[in-house]
């Protein structure tokens, strides 16, 4: 579950059932914390979405994936014709680098829509 926090309210995001996905070899972490200003979750949700698989027959595709490095935060997003990536340059925690996940696209519009400029 995913969890996003602003001044105006908290969102809390189910994923798909991990029973649905092989496990990695990697440990897996279950509570990740970035902040990120709503503009710029926004504008890269908004450059990523329209490319996501519509159809659940491949879950993977069917959402944004967003990956976390030592200095941007990378959106991508494939309907296995064409392919969107979208970089946020920012520091995140040493925790978190190279960590990953897909917010679903319904999801990922949910949260686009209650999404506001500010912080």
């Amino acid at each position: 579950m995913i969890v996003l926090e602003s001044t105006s309210g908290e969102t809390k995001i189910k994923g798909i059932d991990a029973s649905k996905f092989p496990l990695p070899d990697a440990n897996i972490v279950r509570n990740m914390h970035v902040s990120i200003a709503n503009s710029a979750l926004k504008n890269a949700l908004e450059k990523t979405l329209f490319s996501t698989a519509k159809e659940n027959v491949r879950p993977s595709l069917a959402g944004v994936y967003v990956k976390f490095d030592d200095s941007s935060i990378a959106f991508a997003s494939t309907d296995s014709y064409r392919l969107t990536e979208y970089k946020i340059p920012m520091s995140v925690a040493e925790d978190m680098s190279g960590k990953h996940t897909i917010i679903p696209d319904r999801s990922a519009h949910e949260v686009l829509k209650s999404l506001k400029d500010d912080k």
